[in-house]
């Protein structure tokens, strides 16, 4: 499992992949503006 910083981009995803972030909880909104 690879450790994600930032300059995270969508096209750097594959579907089912998993990762950590940086000691941050992703949240509902985070991830409403992530995908815009």
């Amino acid at each position: 499992m690879r450790t994600l910083g930032i300059g995270l981009y969508w096209d750097d995803l594959t579907v089912g992949e998993q990762f950590k972030t940086l000691n941050r909880t992703i949240t509902e909104s985070d991830i409403v503006n992530f995908i815009g």
